[in-house]
C-alpha cells in the first residue's frame, strides 16, 4: 500500500490505499510521492518527505534526462508525471531517515500498512486531479 500524510494548519489528513499484488516497495514509494505532488496546492510551497533516497535520486536524474523516453525504468509513467508537476508547482522533496523518531514518517508507514490491508484499490493518479 501507499500513504500520504498531510499536515496543514495543525490538522492531519491521511490518504492511503492498496496497490496491485506484488507491487514493488520502490514503486509504492513513487506512487505516494506522485499522489503528494498531485494533491499539493499550486500556489504554496509544499515539502514532501520520503525515506526513499533512491526515489529522490531517480527523480533528480529523470528531471535532468534530455529525453524522458530514453530513461529505462518500469516507472516512467510516475516519473514523467512527478517531474512534470515539479516543474509547475513549488515542491521540494526531502529525505528523512526511515524507522526513526519522525512522527510523520511513522504515521505514513502505519497508514501504508493499513492501505495494503484494505480493500481500497488505487491506481496512481497521473494528472493533477486526485
Amino acid at each position: 500500500g501507499w500513504a500520504v500524510i498531510v499536515f496543514q494548519n495543525n490538522t492531519q489528513t491521511n490518504h492511503y490505499a492498496n496497490l496491485p499484488t506484488n507491487t514493488p516497495a520502490f514503486r509504492a514509494e513513487l506512487v505516494a510521492i506522485n499522489i503528494a505532488c498531485n494533491i499539493s496546492p499550486t500556489s504554496a510551497l509544499t515539502n514532501i518527505y520520503t525515506d526513499c533516497k533512491s526515489c529522490i535520486s531517480l527523480i533528480k536524474s529523470f528531471k535532468k534526462a534530455a529525453t524522458k523516453t530514453k530513461c529505462k525504468t518500469d516507472n516512467n509513467d510516475l516519473l514523467f508525471n512527478i517531474t512534470n508537476i515539479l516543474s509547475l508547482k513549488n515542491i521540494k522533496i526531502h529525505w528523512i531517515k526511515g524507522h526513526s523518531t519522525s512522527f510523520g514518517n511513522n504515521q505514513a508507514d502505519k497508514f501504508a500498512k493499513l492501505g495494503a490491508q484494505s480493500n481500497i484499490r488505487s491506481k496512481p493518479q497521473l494528472n493533477n486531479t486526485y
